[in-house]
């Protein structure tokens, strides 16, 4: 099931070339809130509740084409975006580049066998945080951006040291 958030933040379903908008059937399913509310995306959080919510609703979804709706982040209260560093070799490579790294950030692995073993992980703003059907906006256009597609992984249920098995059974 393809979920995703569209317009002024309805839920929906995305069928082909249509959106199933099942937000009412999401907002039924969710516990409601008060202050302080809880870190982190509620909808993420009671996936377990929401999604037979969603099976049940999408017969009688209204359907509007996906063409006319904007897609926007899939999570909308990420409470962090932990990024990998030089993740992907053409990446590595640019990096080399002295116009680019000023002679700070040297991408030789020095014998570690990937990038994340010697540099680690890193957090990004969560509001940089966008759907396909969103625009990037540069804040300083006279400084030098990088331009970048990220895969992000949404992840649904927390852990530590989960072994590679049962790794993608913590994805939402």
């Amino acid at each position: 099931m393809k979920i995703c958030r569209f317009d002024d933040d309805r839920v929906g379903v995305v069928d082909g070339d249509i959106v199933r908008d099942v937000t009412d059937a999401v907002a039924a399913a969710l516990p409601p809130m008060r202050w302080p509310l809880p870190i982190g995306d509620v909808f993420i959080a009671n996936l377990a509740t929401v999604l037979p919510a969603i099976e049940a609703a999408l017969p009688s979804a209204r359907s509007t084409p996906l063409s006319a709706v904007s897609l926007k982040s899939p999570v909308a209260n990420p409470p962090h975006v932990i990024a990998a560093p030089l993740n992907y070799p053409l990446h590595v490579q640019e990096a080399a580049d002295p116009a680019i790294n000023h002679g700070v950030h040297m991408p030789a692995h020095d014998g570690f066998a990937t990038p994340i073993d010697k540099y680690g992980l890193f957090l990004k703003s969560h509001t940089g945080v966008i759907g396909p059907g969103q625009k990037v906006i540069l804040h300083w256009p006279g400084r030098r951006n990088d331009h970048e597609v990220e895969l992000a992984v949404v992840i649904g249920r927390g852990g530590k040291n989960i072994s590679r098995a049962a790794a993608l059974s913590h994805i939402a």
